[in-house]
């Protein structure tokens, strides 16, 4: 253990106590404090900028990463041989050599790889890193080191000396930008040439150096720390020689003179001391500034500047602090306010910044000397009340008076603030505002009208405005003149503090009504740009501008919450010297650009996280420097507006989770991870990612589910849950406050496979077991019709050959028999004749049966011509004169045999009615097809019949059945004397139709 480094640390820390409350503070600095609650060891040791722009912190706990939103901890558990670690240099092929311990480690972060890779070179704890062409270098207690390149071996580096008690130990390594290596340690200050020379400062030369001090470079400078100083060295830019030119300790203003670290940040030198954090004035004295309490006492060590110009320091017991790039600083009674609550801020006439602060018992103005206030107070009235209004509580005239606004009336100094006043104008003085041609004006606060005055330049008396001038009536609540601003034509703009908006011109006063766009809830701000724009900051109404504020008729520009800004009541506006505009409202600060589209594009907001005070911001102001001052209840808060950042917004992706389980990615993240392949059942997918900024708003949009972008959300994962089987691209962009998308978004591809049952040989596997068991069902249904048309044509030849045969021989042996008898009756009324006339029908009954049976007789055709047939034979013994139309066919349409037997007993009915009943001479029979139906028509013109009688018969019943049964209709149309028409309509198909290929089988 080195007992000597603590002995002065013990040392420092009782200089520390002693000396402290004399030293003088500055501004403070917006600082965000990261500790072990925040996932980072509190003793850091360095902090380290990679190219990608991570932050590696080295200390007592293992290795922490930091990617702009979260810490991610290296610990034993992932490789790491100690938790103890103290450097970490990145290589050019995207690995790290990591010092932990008395190891080197290759920490290599690619998925599937061994994170950290260790090897024991022997040397002692390894302190310090660092490569270059010559090599790998290595600071240990044990001295300085070097592994060339492609050796495995250590040599220590000649020419370096032991410190006169003989110590080795070995502090920081530097290369320079000229390639120059240099190197501290307890016996000086190495330089190691390129050129092979080696230049020494030693004791000699007074560097008493720790392991623990200063070697940084900045532009033409490098610094080194000693115990009890800060050395600044120049080098020859002809010769390349380095010489001490400047030596600062605490008697130049440092905390401390032992310095830990040095950076250029912001224009300035900063360092790092035992007792705090300064930075270099003009004059070459050092100016100390605070930081966060919660890190006062813990000294800071390294710093580091992050990629997005944040300033970093390591502290020994506090983890690590940030301080925001973002140009803020903030003052309070500390830094000479005179009391924390700003109610005013301006530019005397001597053009210094001045702040009025005050409470119930105090009213300072404090004027500021570039680094901190100093404050005065005027020299009042006893018992004096102060008015509790803001911004315009006093005024520095042009003929060097000041003017304060009271609660008792308004006061004059004419000989300086330590002068007594006098009193100028009654009442409550609510405001005090000087014009361009030097009036001054003032709004009172009185009952039962507020009251406005103007006082021209020189000696001479205020004169009231009222209605006569067209001022409106002043209500005792809401219009009290608050707000003032002059624009460049000369017109004065007043705003009431709870009512609308007035403008004074030619001698008269305009009310602005609010039909015309104006505001109607209050105006707590007015600003006149540099473009000569109003700036109108509303009550509740939001932000107005007027273009043109010459216009009779004014028109009015809204931005409001709609629009991108954090609320609708402004209480501030600044402009700085690019032309933005910067709102306080609230807690936050929004800068709107007037050039950008309208949107929030244009809107950037600064909140606490970016330093801003807490609490609400009501008054601004513009320094000549260009700074921008803004103050409320908790101090003054000053922005020296910085550049946005340029580059687009990156994303990487850090982690990818399917059904809760993690996928391999690399420890720093992917922009795009390898692709994966996933099972049916792996549908739940969970992506993080993020940025390297805490304000990054980010969207995504998955392929096949989102059509567009995501609304900008500040969340840094997404889930999905259940996710159809397919292929998906998630693309994921980040927003900036400035408005800038990520130019190329991560991107996350992944394939969710089908189920089995969804996969193309499944699918074509059952397609064709489909098809297979249709066509077996194919050949089983033709199998079966073919058997019932094998069956019908037996039972046709069966009945045709048996039965008619037999009915054919009783008709034929009833008729011999009856011939034999000899009786000459020839009447059928016999039994015989009986007999043989019921025998005949039989037969012609059967020979229709075996027609209708026979499937070789299935065809329309053949329907037709047993129709022809039997009309023919009935008809032609009555000689009536018979016309016959049927459609022409080939036979290939084919009909049921229930079609093909009810249609055929439906025409015989109406044919054998015609020819036993009807009388008639003239018969016509049309068969056609209409469409998808068949029509048949028998007409004569016999006797006919009362179709609405009643009749005794079966047959029509008999013929009305049978049509419906097939699916059609039958109509009889009959009249005495007129003949009759039996009208058939069925449909030709359906289950009585079969195709000509079934038919033909």
């Amino acid at each position: 253990m080195d007992f000597g480094w603590c002995k002065r640390t013990l040392l420092a820390w009782i200089c520390l106590l002693l000396i402290a409350p004399g030293v003088v503070r500055a501004e403070q600095l917006p600082t965000t404090v990261f500790s072990a609650r925040d996932g980072l060891h509190t003793f850091v040791r360095r902090i380290v900028l990679d190219s990608k722009g991570f932050l590696w912190f080295t200390g007592s706990e293992g290795l922490a990463r930091f990617d702009g939103n979260g810490f991610r901890m290296f610990t034993e558990a992932d490789g790491l041989p100690s938790s103890l670690t103290f450097d970490i240099l990145e290589r050019q092929d995207g690995t790290y050599w990591v010092g932990a311990g008395e190891q080197l480690c290759l920490f290599d972060p690619r998925p599937d790889r061994t994170r950290f890779q260790c090897e024991s070179p022997k040397l002692g704890a390894i302190r310090s890193l660092l490569e270059n062409e010559q090599g790998l270098w290595c600071g240990t207690p044990r001295g300085l080191w070097r592994r060339a390149v492609g050796a495995q071996s250590w040599e220590p580096v000649r020419g370096l000396e032991p410190a006169p008690d003989g110590r080795w130990i070995h502090g920081r390594l530097l290369k320079d930008m000229r390639g120059d290596v240099w190197a501290s340690s307890a016996s000086g200050l190495y330089r190691f040439r390129l050129n092979g020379g080696v230049e020494r400062w030693t004791h000699a030369q007074g560097l008493e150096m720790d392991k623990g001090t200063a070697l940084s470079e900045t532009p033409g400078s490098i610094w080194a720390g000693s115990t009890s100083e800060l050395i600044r060295f120049q080098i020859d830019p002809h010769s390349g020689a380095a010489a001490i030119v400047n030596r600062y300790d605490r008697s130049h203003g440092l905390p401390s003179g032992y310095v830990a670290d040095v950076r250029f940040w912001h224009g300035k030198v900063w360092a790092a001391t035992f007792q705090g954090l300064a930075y270099q004035l003009p004059s070459g004295a050092w100016q100390p500034v605070r930081l966060d309490p919660k890190v006062r006492g813990f000294p800071p060590g390294a710093l580091t500047i992050d990629a997005l110009g944040n300033l970093w320091a390591a502290t020994d017991g506090a983890g690590a602090v940030r301080i925001s790039g973002s140009g803020l600083s903030t003052f309070s009674d500390s830094e000479g306010l005179g009391v924390e609550r700003v109610w005013a801020v301006f530019e005397d006439r001597q053009r210094n910044l001045t702040a009025v602060t005050k409470d119930e018992d105090h009213y300072f103005l404090a004027r500021f000397d570039a680094y901190r206030f100093h404050p005065v107070q005027p020299n009042a009235p006893l018992g004096i009340h102060w008015s509790w209004s803001w911004p315009h509580l006093a005024v520095h005239s042009r003929s060097g008076e000041w003017w304060l606004a009271t609660g008792a009336g308004l006061l004059r100094y004419a000989h300086g603030l330590e002068t007594a006043p006098t009193l100028e104008a009654k009442g409550n003085i609510f405001s005090v505002f000087e014009d361009s041609r030097g009036a001054i004006w003032i709004g009172v606060r009185k009952k039962p009208g507020n009251e406005l005055y103007r006082r021209q330049p020189g000696p001479g008396r205020f004169e009231r405005f009222g209605e006569t001038e067209g001022l409106p009536p002043l209500r005792p609540i809401e219009d009290v003149p608050s707000a003032f601003a002059e624009d460049r034509g000369g017109q004065i703009w007043i705003g009431m503090l709870d009512g609308g908006l007035v403008r004074f011109r030619a001698g008269r006063f305009q009310y602005l009504a609010s039909t015309s766009g104006a505001p109607r809830r209050g105006v707590r701000a007015l600003l006149v740009d540099r473009q000569g724009r109003l700036w109108i900051g509303t009550n509740g109404e939001g932000l107005l501008r007027i273009d043109d504020p010459s216009a009779a008729a004014p028109t009015f520009s809204v931005y409001t919450r709609a629009s991108g800004l954090s609320g609708d009541a402004i209480q501030a506006l600044v402009e700085d010297l690019e032309g933005r505009i910067y709102a306080a409202i609230g807690g936050n600060i929004d800068r709107v650009d007037p050039s950008a589209s309208s949107g929030s594009a244009g809107i950037r907001r600064f909140t606490a996280e970016d330093g801003l005070l807490p609490g609400e911001l009501r008054v601004g102001f513009r320094d000549r420097h260009g700074a921008l001052w803004f103050g409320g209840e908790q101090g003054l808060l000053r922005i020296e507006p910085q550049k946005d950042l340029s580059n687009d917004p990156n994303v990487l992706v850090h982690a990818v989770r399917v059904n809760g389980r993690s996928r391999p990615i690399s420890a720093l993240g992917d922009a795009e991870p390898a692709a994966l392949s996933l099972s049916p059942s792996e549908r739940q997918v969970q992506v993080d990612f993020g940025g390297f900024r805490h304000d990054l708003l980010y969207q995504t949009r998955l392929s096949g589910v989102d059509s567009e972008w995501t609304p900008p959300s500040s969340s840094r994962s997404v889930h999905y849950l259940s996710l159809a089987p397919g292929s998906y691209e998630l693309s994921i962009r980040a927003v900036s406050p400035e408005g800038s998308s990520s130019a190329r978004p991560a991107m996350v591809r992944f394939r969710i496979a089908p189920p089995l049952w969804q996969r193309w040989w499944f699918l074509g596997f059952a397609t064709l077991a489909v098809a297979a068991a249709a066509y077996t069902f194919y050949r089983y249904r033709v199998a079966r019709i073919l058997e019932v048309a094998e069956m019908r044509t037996r039972i046709a030849t069966d009945l045709h050959d048996d039965i008619g045969a037999n009915l054919t021989k009783i008709a034929i042996l009833s008729e011999v028999a009856r011939q034999r008898l000899g009786n000459g009756d020839t009447e059928d009324g016999t039994p015989l004749g009986s007999i043989a006339r019921i025998a005949r029908e039989s037969v012609s009954d059967m020979s229709d049966i075996v027609w209708a049976i026979n499937p070789k007789r299935d065809s329309l055709l053949d329907v037709v011509r047993r129709m022809r047939r039997h009309a023919e034979e009935v008809f032609a013994a009555g000689n009536v004169n018979l016309a016959f139309k049927a459609p022409e066919t080939d036979g290939t349409l084919r009909v049921g045999i229930s079609m093909r037997r009810d249609l055929f007993l439906i025409f015989k009915e109406a044919v054998n009615n015609a020819a036993r009943h009807s009388r008639c001479t003239h018969v016509a029979i049309d068969l056609r097809a209409e469409g998808s139906w068949l029509e048949l028509r028998v007409s004569d013109d016999g006797a006919g019949f009362d179709s609405a009688a009643e009749s005794e018969g079966q047959g029509l019943a008999s013929i009305s059945r049978r049509a419906t049964m097939m699916g059609g209709k039958i109509e009889v149309e009959s009249h005495p004397g007129q003949g009759t028409t039996v009208r058939l309509r069925v449909p030709c198909t359906g289950p009585g139709v079969l195709a000509s290929t079934y038919a033909n089988r």
